[in-house]
């Protein structure tokens, strides 16, 4: 039943939308958002990061979160989020209602660049612990990236379900309620994500560079000596200004008796001290994010590769499992609630992923051991259209597919 109020005509349900929303908008206007300055990475720093956000009395992950936007920046870690990125991303997915049964064309609700930022805000939420995030969609549709609002990470005392209206304001945290407001959870609120025992791994990773530059100017270039006459005053000045602008190519006037000589570089290389230490950082954090100690540049042989890649599709379809948790509890009744095309009881289904190669092949051996196989059926296995060709002529080249379907 409809009725009237002061801006018009809304059941009871769209009042209590708009309620929620004007709480809500009150309240981000409460939040003062800073810039989140960068700090130098350290591990003091670290300890006493862990120890502001675990305090009990008045937790605070504004340090944590200042090392975690450091570590962002590694070269791996950054690596991570796009790979995985792409790779959820990438997935294909139904819709499907409680029966189990697809939804031809619902899976399009969720083509946008919107549903990027989720996905983007879910991987971030992995490396940081928590994220908390606004939708507000208008008319049933999520047509602008400013339709989520990702609150900042520092502001948040996710075990308190508090939000901090302005750096370090522990004291003045605004509570907020996910089954009130249009708000989406992700993460664990009691864990600090991947990134905290990443974060000595990159600190010292980063040192050995910065050790390795230091090594490189004070060793890597060899050193220059002149030999003058200390007591004339004037050779000398001319000698130390002639030595202090010398660069590539230089050139200059020395008298008859000044020597001028480049010392040897140190014998000393800095490259296996330095490079091995980054080496083994860098296989400790690809270690962390996705249980792999094998890199993308590193040899291998052929039993290794596969063991790599199946250990690498365990960690990934665990953590695409927890985004289609994320979607079919949180989003997709949020959306429902929203106004958009699709029922509180409907779920994603991500298809899944078959090696049509090993298929083709198992097929052919079973056609070879005398069993017989139905074409429909490779059909839906492998997803290619299979049409009836001639019997080749003997010595033209089959594919494996063409004698498949030859011998069904």
């Amino acid at each position: 039943m409809k009725f009237w109020n002061k801006v018009g005509i809304y059941t009871p349900g769209e009042i209590d939308n708009i309620k929620r929303r004007k709480y809500k908008e009150g309240a981000k206007r409460n939040i003062q958002v800073l810039q989140l300055e960068r700090t130098k990475a350290d591990i003091d720093a670290w300890r006493d990061a862990l120890n502001y956000a675990e305090d009990v009395e008045a937790p605070d992950r504004t340090e944590l979160i200042r090392l975690y936007n450091e570590v962002l920046l590694d070269d791996g870690v950054s690596g991570f989020i796009e790979s995985l990125e792409n790779r959820i991303n990438a997935s294909e997915f139904n819709v499907v209602d409680q029966n189990g049964e697809i939804i031809e064309g619902k899976e399009e609700i969720f083509d946008g660049q919107w549903f990027d930022e989720i996905v983007n805000s879910f991987v971030i939420s992995l490396l940081k612990g928590y994220r908390l995030i606004e939708i507000t969609p208008r008319n049933g549709k999520i047509d602008r990236l400013n339709d989520i609002f990702v609150f900042p990470d520092h502001y948040i005392i996710p075990q308190w379900q508090q939000i901090m209206t302005t750096e370090g304001a522990v004291e003045s945290g605004i509570s907020y309620d996910t089954k009130e407001l249009p708000l989406i959870e992700m993460g664990n609120p009691r864990k600090h994500g991947l990134l905290n025992s990443i974060v000595p791994l990159y600190i010292y990773k980063k040192n050995a560079l910065q050790y390795w530059s230091n090594f490189q100017n004070k060793f890597g270039i060899p050193p220059v000596v002149a030999k003058t006459e200390l007591s004339n005053e004037t050779s000398r000045k001319n000698m130390y200004n002639f030595l202090q602008n010398l660069a590539s190519n230089s050139i200059g006037v020395v008298d008859k008796d000044d020597e001028i000589e480049g010392l040897r570089a140190n014998s000393v290389d800095g490259y296996n001290t330095f490079n091995e230490m980054k080496k083994e950082m860098d296989i400790a954090i690809q270690r962390r994010l996705e249980g792999l100690t094998m890199t993308s540049q590193e040899g291998s042989s052929r039993a290794q590769a596969e063991v790599h890649q199946d250990t690498g599709d365990i960690w990934f379809f665990g953590r695409l499992n927890k985004f289609k948790r994320l979607v079919n509890t949180q989003l997709i009744p949020l959306l429902a609630n929203s106004g958009f095309n699709i029922s509180e009881t409907d779920r994603i289904r991500y298809k899944e992923n078959k090696d049509v190669n090993a298929i083709i092949q198992h097929v052919l051996q079973l056609k070879q051991a005398g069993y017989k196989v139905d074409p429909e059926w490779v059909e839906e296995a492998t997803g290619y259209p299979l049409e009836e060709i001639e019997q080749a002529q003997p010595g033209s080249a089959m594919t494996d597919l063409e004698n498949l379907y030859n011998s069904l």
